[in-house]
Parts: C-alpha cells; sequence; structure tokens
C-alpha cells in the first residue's frame, strides 16, 4: 500500500477533529482534500502542524483499527520522516538553491538537504525508484561532505532505509538502519534522544520480518530512552507505549500487554486528568484486550467510562462516540443484551 493511498483510506474512514477549534475536517467523500493535507503542510516545510496532524490521525487510527493495523504503523513511520525532515531543515531551503546556482561545478553544488526534499516529493507520490535515486546521490554528496559519522549521513540513511522498506526491500532497509544506528550511538551516545529514532525504525523492520522478540528488543530500548529523555506522558512515549503492546500481543504476551496498558491509563490520569479524550482512547484499547480475552465482564465498566468521558468532552451524538458505542453494542450482544445492544447500535 503507497504511503498516501493509506491516508485516502484513514480519509474515507475516519473524521479527524481539530482540536481546539471545535471543527471537524470531513469525511473524503465530502473533502476530497483531506488526506492532502499532512502532505501539504510537509510540502510547505510546516512540519511541526503535520506532526500534529499525523498524532492526531495516528491517535484516531489505533482506536478504530487497532495498533497493529498498516494504517497505524504508516502513521508511525510518516511521523518519524516528519521529525527528520525537521531535524534536516535547518539550512534554509532558498540559500541551498542558492549555493546550488551559483556552484561553477553543478553536481557539487547540489544541496543534499533540497535533494533530499525533492526525494521526499517523489516518495510522497509513491514514486519510490526516483526518491531512491535522489537519495543516494544525497548520500554521497553527505559522504564526501561530512565526516563518516556525522549525525547529517545517518538522517539521508534513515531516509533512503524508509524508502526501501516501502519497497519491501527489507534486508537493504536494515543494512541503512544499522548503520544509521552505529552513527548517531558513536557521535551522540548511546542514550542519546536521536538513537530512538532507528531503533524504532529497525524495530518495525523486524516486525515486518516476523522476528517478534527482536522486535521486542530494540523497541523496549526506544522506549527507555524516550522515557528518560521525555517523560512518561510525552505523546512520543505514548505511541511507542501502544507499538510495544501491538508487539506483545504478537507474541500471545497478554499479561505484558496488560500491564503496560494499566501503567499507561495511571500515567495519562495524572498527567492529564482522568477525563481526558487520550483516557478514552486507552480505556477502549484496555476493553479490547479483555475482550479479546473473553474478559466480558471487566471490559464493559472501561467501554461505559471511555463512552461517559467522550459524552462529556464531545456531546452525546458527536460522531466520534460511534466507536465506543459499537464495542459496547458488540460486548452487550455477546452477554445476551439483545435489547441494550440494538439501542447501542441506533445511536453507533
Amino acid at each position: 500500500m503507497g504511503m498516501w493511498t493509506w491516508l485516502r483510506r484513514l480519509a474515507a474512514a475516519l473524521f479527524l477533529p481539530r482540536r481546539g477549534s471545535g471543527g471537524t475536517i470531513p469525511p473524503v467523500h465530502l473533502w476530497p482534500e483531506t488526506y492532502k493535507l499532512i502532505d501539504s503542510l510537509r510540502e510547505q516545510g510546516r512540519y511541526e502542524e503535520a506532526m500534529a496532524r499525523t498524532k492526531e490521525a495516528l491517535r484516531w487510527a489505533r482506536e478504530k483499527y487497532g495498533p497493529e493495523d498498516e494504517i497505524v504503523g504508516n502513521l508511525r513511520s510518516t511521523l518519524a520522516v516528519l521529525h527528520q525532515l525537521q531535524c534536516d531543515a535547518e539550512t534554509p531551503l532558498r540559500h541551498t538553491l542558492e549555493t546550488k546556482e551559483k556552484a561553477s561545478d553543478p553536481e557539487q553544488g547540489e544541496s543534499a538537504a533540497s535533494l533530499g526534499l525533492l526525494a521526499e516529493s517523489h516518495r510522497s507520490q509513491g514514486d519510490f525508484v526516483e526518491a531512491e535515486a535522489l537519495l543516494r546521490r544525497a548520500l554521497t554528496i553527505r559522504e564526501e561532505t561530512l565526516n563518516a559519522d556525522d549525525p547529517k549521513v545517518a538522517g539521508t540513511l534513515i531516509h533512503l532505509a524508509a524508502v526501501l522498506q516501502q519497497q519491501e526491500r527489507l534486508a537493504e532497509a536494515e543494512l541503512f538502519f544499522r548503520r544509521a544506528l552505529a552513527i548517531k550511538e558513536n557521535a551522540l551516545g548511546p542514550a542519546h534522544l536521536d538513537v530512538a529514532t532507528p531503533l524504532t525504525n529497525l524495530a518495525m523492520i523486524k516486525h515486518e520480518q516476523d522476528e517478534a522478540a527482536e522486535a521486542e528488543a530494540l523497541m523496549r530500548r526506544a522506549l527507555a530512552i524516550r522515557e528518560e529523555a521525555l517523560g512518561l506522558a510525552h505523546p512520543e512515549v505514548i505511541e511507542d507505549r501502544y507499538t510495544m503492546v501491538g508487539l506483545y500481543l504478537d507474541q500471545e504476551k497478554s499479561d505484558e500487554a496488560e500491564a503496560l496498558y494499566l501503567q499507561m491509563l495511571e500515567t495519562m490520569e495524572q498527567a492529564l486528568g482522568p477525563e481526558h479524550l487520550e483516557v478514552a482512547v486507552c480505556l477502549n484499547a484496555l476493553a479490547a484486550l479483555y475482550r479479546r480475552q473473553d474478559r466480558n465482564f471487566e471490559a464493559e465498566p472501561l467501554y461505559r467510562r471511555a463512552l461517559a468521558i467522550q459524552e462529556e468532552a464531545l456531546g452525546p451524538v458527536h460522531h466520534d462516540l460511534a466507536n465506543t458505542l459499537i464495542n459496547l453494542a458488540t460486548l452487550k450482544r455477546a452477554r445476551g443484551a439483545l435489547v441494550e445492544a440494538a439501542a447501542l447500535l441506533r445511536r453507533g
């Protein structure tokens, strides 16, 4: 699935609330530009806004599809790309282009940063062959003009590896991710925050290669770094913890998944307040785990609490309640409460 094909799927399935505005982005059949929004912000260099919108989409996709869905994985990859683009955007593009135009040797004057941006544009359109070629040129420039262990070399390696990963060339992608990891560890230290990105990338590669134990070990290390640097309530740490739960569930480690969900719930309640919408997301996820284990008696109060939080925050008829209503209706039907299940479905 292409990077922006899944965004179309996401837009068709979800209403994405604008935090702080009280409005919503209509579904794709009413506003076909929805899936282009994140890409548009990226193209304008508005990386902070693009990351905020991607995180928003990730939260709702995770709730609707679960932590293991392809959309969720792709959104996490997009967050990693946007973060790296933001890091690489230290030199204004205008300056790099002027430098290129003034260079007596056009090949030597090419900017690795501008090549990277052009490559990202091709990648976003699904043109992975051209994106790869541009990134390889950018990598050559980086290697010729910088020390081999410069973090900017690692940044280009990560971009290139991500393009290879999207082409399902996992073995090649892994080599570049590992090289980027080694550079960042040597240049910044093994516990530096920037080391967490290639660790996460490698964890996802190992997940795709069905090497769950190694994926878990890599993700555990990335999570520990981010927890130490950012704190337990930081959005990136929360996302990493959801990823960790997915890896636990891949290995049928339900006890570990439950323990982590409970830790997340406690952290969110303390940091955000017990009535925050993020708490409702976590409650829904934990309830889904209990349903998976046929622990319906424990799942029901979690769904009801999540629903109460959403109703208080959004109102009783808001469309974002639909997922919780459907989950609760399914549970009630499984427990034989058909009348109540039907009433809940009518609301959903």
